[in-house]
């Protein structure tokens, strides 16, 4: 006997069983999901999820499903609950990436100051503008992209790292990175 699972959302239907009046919030990054009691704090303070809740409804759905990572989903209900979060760097670079998909100005602005005031490393810079260019984020690619200059043009030690770290790239990711590199750096005549 197989694993029950839902036709849209993939879930096993065993591991995530609803109980009464909870909605489920599903990551579209990874498949997991978390249950909420009641959806009218979202439904209040989060536009995104309130069209899609009600899309969800009309639908009978008891589910709704963004394009969120999971770990963001929790970020974002624990803010909602005024548990106050703790940020990371890995949350920071999800909020700012996947701002189109959750639209919350604030944790944007906690995720920039965050990364603001404890720099990424040249790894972590490369990571968040790979996941960027992933996810077609303009905001996170320019913001790493940024942020490498910054670092390139403190010391030659760090464009050895930046060297190390965009050898990891893909062919087209690493075209694309270097031309916005190029691109927005000043030409320097000899």
């Amino acid at each position: 006997m197989g694993r029950k699972l839902h036709p849209v959302t993939c879930l096993d239907l065993v591991q995530y069983p609803l109980q009464e009046r909870e909605f489920l919030l599903v990551s579209k990054c990874d498949r997991q999901a978390m249950g909420i009691q009641n959806p009218l704090h979202f439904l209040l303070r989060w536009k995104v999820f309130q069209t899609a809740f009600f899309e969800a409804r009309s639908k009978g759905h008891s589910f709704v499903l963004l394009k969120l990572p999971h770990s963001t989903l929790v970020f974002i209900t624990q803010h909602f609950y005024d548990a106050e979060p703790e940020m990371d760097h890995s949350e920071a670079v999800n909020l700012i990436t996947y701002y189109e998909h959750h639209k919350i100005f604030v944790l944007r602005q906690l995720a920039t100051q965050y990364l603001d005031t404890n720099p990424m490393d040249i790894h972590q810079t490369v990571a968040m503008w790979r996941l960027g260019f992933k996810e077609k984020s303009v905001r996170a690619k320019n913001y790493a992209s940024r942020h490498m200059r910054e670092i390139r043009d403190t010391s030659e030690e760090h464009d050895a790292a930046l060297g190390e770290a965009m050898s990891h790239l893909e062919a087209q990711e690493l075209r694309s990175l270097v031309n916005e590199l190029w691109l927005s750096s000043p030409i320097v005549d000899d």
